[in-house]
C-alpha cells in the first residue's frame, strides 16, 4: 500500500516531487497499488521507486527516471515511457499493452511473460533483455537494438521489426507470422523452431544465423543473404514461399539445392540454377503454386 505521505507529495507535482527526491536521496518512496491513471509526470525521477501494482494506464512518463524501481505487475497501458530509463528493471506481470516506449532505454530488463501487445518500441534498446515468452503482438519494433536478447517463444505475429538489430538474439519457437524484418540484422541469431509463416526476409542479413527445423510457409525471401546461414536442409516447409531467385544469396554447396526443393520448386528450375550461376535470371515464384 502506497505510503499517502509519498503520494500526497507526488501529487503537488513533478518539480516539488524532483527537489524532494534530491533533498532526500535516502528516501525510497513507496507508491504500490497507488492509482495514477492519466498523471502528467514528464521527466519524473522515480528511481528507487516502489511502483507495485500501482495504476499509471495512459499517464505521460516519458523521460521519466525509473533506475532501480519495482514495477512488478504495474498497470502500464497506453502509457507515455519514450526515452524512459527502465535499465535492468523487472516488470513481470506488468501490461504494457499499447504502451509508448520509443527511444526507451531496456537493457537486460526482464519482460518474459509479459503483455506488450501492440507496444511502440520503435529505437528502444532491448540489448541483453529477457524476452521469454512475451506477446508483442503488432508491436514497433523497428530500428530497436535486440542484440543478444531472449526471444525464445516470443509471439511476434504481425509485428514490426523492420531495420531491427538482432544480432546473436534468441528466436527459438518465437511466432513471427507476418512479421517484417525487411532489412533486420539476424546474423548469428537462432531460429530454431521459429514459426516463419508469412514472414517478410527481405534484405535481412542471415549470415551465420542457425534456421534449423524453422517452419517455413509463405515466407518471402528477397535480396537475403544465405551463404553462412545453418540448418537450410532442415527446415520445415510447410507451404508456399516466395523466393526472389535474382537477389538472394544461397550457398554454394549442395545444401542450397537441398533448400530449394525442399520448398517445393520445380526440378527443371533448380537444374537451370545450378548451370547458370552467373546468368541474369530473374524470377520470383511461388513455391508449391505449379505442383
Amino acid at each position: 500500500m502506497a505510503n499517502q505521505k509519498h503520494l500526497s507529495m507526488l501529487k503537488q507535482g513533478v518539480k516539488q516531487w524532483n527537489q524532494w527526491r534530491r533533498r532526500y536521496p535516502e528516501i525510497y518512496p513507496n507508491l504500490s497499488g497507488a492509482y495514477l491513471s492519466g498523471t502528467h509526470l514528464y521527466g519524473v525521477d522515480l528511481s528507487h521507486t516502489d511502483l507495485s501494482e500501482a495504476t499509471l494506464s495512459n499517464s505521460d512518463l516519458s523521460h521519466a527516471d525509473l533506475r532501480g524501481a519495482y514495477l512488478s505487475g504495474t498497470h502500464l497501458r497506453n502509457a507515455d515511457l519514450s526515452g524512459a530509463d527502465l535499465c535492468g528493471l523487472d516488470l513481470s506481470h506488468a501490461d504494457l499493452n499499447r504502451a509508448c516506449l520509443d527511444c526507451a532505454d531496456l537493457i537486460r530488463v526482464y519482460l518474459a511473460h509479459v503483455n506488450m501487445s501492440e507496444a511502440h518500441l520503435c529505437k528502444a534498446n532491448l540489448s541483453y533483455a529477457n524476452l521469454r515468452d512475451v506477446d508483442l503482438t503488432y508491436a514497433d519494433l523497428s530500428h530497436a537494438n535486440m542484440v543478444c536478447a531472449d526471444l525464445s517463444g516470443a509471439h511476434l505475429y504481425g509485428a514490426d521489426l523492420a531495420n531491427a538489430r538482432l544480432f546473436k538474439a534468441n528466436l527459438v519457437r518465437s511466432d513471427l507470422s507476418d512479421a517484417n524484418l525487411s532489412q533486420a540484422d539476424l546474423n548469428n541469431a537462432l531460429l530454431a523452431n521459429a514459426l516463419l509463416d508469412g514472414t517478410n526476409l527481405s534484405g535481412a542479413d542471415l549470415g551465420s544465423a542457425y534456421l534449423g527445423w524453422a517452419r517455413m510457409v509463405r515466407t518471402i525471401l528477397a535480396r537475403a543473404d544465405l551463404r553462412k546461414a545453418k540448418g537450410l536442409i532442415d527446415i520445415d516447409h510447410e507451404g508456399p514461399s516466395s523466393i526472389e531467385l535474382c537477389t538472394v544469396q544461397l550457398p554454394q554447396d549442395g545444401s542450397a539445392f537441398c533448400f530449394l526443393r525442399g520448398t517445393g520448386a520445380p526440378d527443371e528450375w533448380i537444374n537451370f540454377l545450378s548451370n547458370h550461376d552467373d546468368a541474369a535470371y530473374s524470377v520470383s515464384f511461388l513455391l508449391y503454386c505449379l505442383l
